[in-house]
């Protein structure tokens, strides 16, 4: 198994709503999950760093395609994550503008798995923040 299918096993549970993996059949740059949450669409981009240390910018992970896909979407208002998977953390990053992405939240791994509530709690926070339904 790929290191990104493997992720996304490990992910899939713990993304709230409706969602599908895109195998690239689909087209150059698209990402990984498409899903939908509480009448909101988004895209999940799955990454797997193996720097064991620190962070790494996320637009280094990201291939240009996808760095163009992602522009040409959050242009016009589609939420585009990217998810990095670190020995240490999973890191959840949202699309701000051309090959720069915004850290939301850290998932710690604590030994026996990741904080995956702050992960979901997150991604919830921004879906419920895009319905203005606070």
């Amino acid at each position: 198994m790929k290191p990104e299918q493997a992720f996304w096993k490990l992910l899939k549970d713990h993304v709230p709503g409706d969602k599908e993996r895109i195998e690239n059949m689909a087209g150059e740059g698209i990402p990984d999950v498409t899903a939908a949450w509480n009448g909101v669409d988004y895209w999940l981009e799955l990454k797997v760093c193996h720097n064991t240390k620190k962070e790494v910018d996320p637009a280094t992970l990201c291939r240009d395609t996808q760095l163009i896909w992602h522009t040409r979407r959050g242009r016009h208002g589609s939420l585009i994550f990217v998810v990095v998977r670190y020995r240490f953390a999973i890191i959840l990053y949202q699309w701000v503008k051309y090959a720069v992405y915004e850290k939301v939240v850290l998932a710690k791994y604590n030994g026996n798995g990741y904080d995956w509530g702050v992960l979901e709690s997150a991604l919830k926070a921004i879906f419920y923040n895009r319905k203005g339904e606070f």
